[in-house]
């Protein structure tokens, strides 16, 4: 309880900076921005980011305020596809950044949350190149893998296991020296065809 008390005081007196227009204001707004997610008030948290990006376009800070842009949204029911532009964002927009790979493993976890297997599969090996644990970044692959490996019925390809039953190719045979399995060239001899 106490811990919430001093996060809201600490908000509380950030804010009271801020009102002065400091030198710091990215760095404070950040901060408050960061605060508020820790207190799990993520429309806060976003609202926060949001602003350091719309008023200190050139802060060294904005990579980051995107990064918790994208968070926040990813903590919030029903906002993946916002998080997922978030985070594209933050890749398209600073790929210097040291948080693109972080950006790319959220981006392929909410992929995966979404069903596409694949792509998030193609994030995380993107993510792989420069994260600084590229351990977690495996074995979230190997899992992701496993799992198609383990939906994909045996024996059969993906495509087969994907195609409607209604697009499959089928055969009519024409005469009944075909249906029992005779070829087009004998049935067309017994036919004196």
């Amino acid at each position: 309880e106490s811990h919430y008390r001093d996060l809201r005081g600490a908000i509380s007196e950030l804010t009271a900076a801020l009102a002065r227009d400091p030198p710091t204001a990215p760095d404070l707004r950040y901060h408050v921005a960061k605060l508020y997610f820790e207190l799990g008030d993520y429309q806060q948290s976003e609202l926060e980011a949001r602003t350091l990006i719309d008023k200190f376009p050139t802060s060294p800070l904005v990579d980051d305020a995107w990064m918790l842009v994208g968070q926040s949204l990813s903590m919030r029911e029903g906002m993946r596809a916002e998080a997922m532009k978030a985070f594209s964002t933050l890749i398209e927009k600073f790929p210097a950044s040291e948080l693109v790979p972080h950006a790319l493993f959220e981006l392929g976890k909410l992929r995966g949350e979404s069903g596409d297997d694949a792509g998030a599969i193609q994030a995380w090996v993107q993510a792989l190149e420069r994260h600084p644990d590229p351990q977690v970044v495996q074995s979230a692959i190997a899992r992701t893998r496993k799992r198609i490996g383990e939906t994909t019925p045996r024996g059969v390809g993906a495509r087969e296991a994907f195609q409607r039953p209604e697009a499959r190719r089928v055969v009519q045979a024409r005469t009944s020296l075909e249906a029992a399995g005779g070829t087009a060239e004998a049935a067309a001899r017994e036919h004196g065809d």
